[in-house]
This record gives structure tokens, sequence and C-alpha cells, in this order.
């Protein structure tokens, strides 16, 4: 039964990868945490959601154009500083190489940063110039961590499903201006396609 449900979402997403905005992909997350409620009366350790929706998405997004890529899930790949960083998804093509990189986060907030992450130049170099130590820098920093670590700036895009603040919007626009291979994407109230947003930030022709 659950097997039918979800192969019903994915149907859907597949049916309409053109023309589903970032909120409907929002609304489908919400959908399945609101049910959640109704019969549990929270939606506590409930996790995964996110992913599990842009990972059909994207799988349908490949397909709909015909992209010579594999996609690989929690891609773990060495970092500059000899550590093991992951990303969400990741593009391979044929010789295995990552081409892009995708970060899903729910949401931004407060978050727990390793301790080689702490000692890192670049840590302190990041807190000092945004003045903050959230989960939005951390995914900055680790997917910093990963393209320096195989020598070229990887177009990524980081998809954000909750709606950010003014302050972390402001954030979002500083780090793509000073590193426009960093994109971010927040479905919350996105009301436009997202399939040549995703184009354009990717730079995919």
């Amino acid at each position: 039964m659950f097997r039918n449900a979800l192969e019903e979402v994915d149907s859907f997403i597949k049916s309409n990868v053109f023309t589903l905005s970032g909120n409907d992909l929002y609304n489908l997350k919400k959908d399945f945490y609101d049910k959640s409620v109704e019969f549990m009366g929270h939606s506590n350790n409930l996790t995964g959601i996110t992913e599990l929706v842009v990972n059909m998405y994207l799988n349908h997004w490949v397909e709909a154009q015909s992209l010579p890529y594999t996609l690989k899930r929690n891609y773990k790949v060495k970092g500059v500083n000899g550590k093991e960083n992951e990303l969400d998804i990741a593009f391979l093509d044929k010789s295995l190489e990552i081409q892009y990189g995708i970060s899903v986060k729910r949401e931004i907030g407060s978050t727990r940063w390793e301790t080689h992450e702490k000692s890192s130049t670049s840590y302190k170099e990041l807190t000092k110039k945004y003045s903050v130590r959230n989960n939005l820098l951390q995914d900055y920093w680790r997917l910093d961590n990963i393209k320096r670590g195989i020598s070229r700036a990887l177009p990524t895009v980081t998809i954000i499903f909750e709606g950010v603040k003014v302050g972390e919007e402001t954030m979002i626009k500083k780090l793509t201006e000073d590193t426009p291979s960093f994109q971010y994407l927040v479905l919350y109230q996105h009301q436009e396609a997202i399939f040549y947003d995703l184009k354009k930030k990717l730079c995919i022709l």
C-alpha cells in the first residue's frame, strides 16, 4: 500500500516535471508531515522526506532532458583538507567524474560543527565575514571543501524547503555574488516552474 502511494507521487512528478513549481514540491513534503501530525500528533523523527521528494524530481528532470549523467546519493568526496564530505546528490558523467552537486536542507537553523571544521582557517574567515555559524554556512563550507578538493568550481545548488528570513535571504544573495558556482533555491512560495530555473543555476544549456 505504501509502495503504491509513493509510486503515485512519483508518477505525478513525472507527468508534471516541466511545470511543477518550487511551492508544489514544498507542498508534497508539507502534506506528508501534516498527515503524520493527524495520525500521531507530531512529526518528530520523521526524516528523509525532503531528500525523497528532491530525488524523485531530479530523476525525471534528468530523464526529460536525456542528460548523460548518473545520480548518486550521499556521495562521499575527499575535500582539500583530506576529510570526506557528502554531496546529497552527485551528477556523475560516464567517466565517473562529478559534474554537478545538489545539497538539500529542510530549513536554515543552528547546527553542530565538527572540531576539525572549527579549527580550520576557512571557518574563521567565513564566520568573521558572514557573522553566522548556522547550517547554511556549514553547507557552504563543506561544499567549498569538496570543490577545492577536486580543484574546480563545481556548480552546486542548495535546495531549501522552508521559507527564509530577511537576513538569511541577504546571506544567500551575498554567498552567490561572492562565489557564483554556489546557487540556492528556496522552494517555499516559489511559484514559478523550477525546471528551467535549475538548468540556469547549474549552467546546463
